[in-house]
């Protein structure tokens, strides 16, 4: 089950990401994070802190909530 929401966040993250910035390597710069940190997180090997989830969600003019409910387990979204 990990594989499948490692998949499910890597697209949306990345998705999101390419609205506002040209790569994830600009999106790197602008949170001061070695672009090595970010691509490990888009590609769900590692899970963001708080923290990180805090300055992504800042630097993609999004709220904390929506961008944490992306980290979530799908067993934990709810449904509209």
């Amino acid at each position: 089950m990990q594989g499948n929401r490692a998949k499910d966040t890597k697209g949306v993250l990345k998705e999101i990401i390419y609205k506002r910035f040209d790569s994830e390597s600009a999106m790197a710069r602008a949170l001061g994070w070695p672009r090595q940190r970010l691509n490990k997180i888009t590609k769900g090997l590692r899970e963001p802190s708080l923290h990180e989830v805090g300055a992504m969600a800042n630097a993609l003019s999004m709220s904390f909530e929506k961008m944490a409910y992306i980290f979530l387990p799908e067993s934990h979204h709810m449904s509209n």
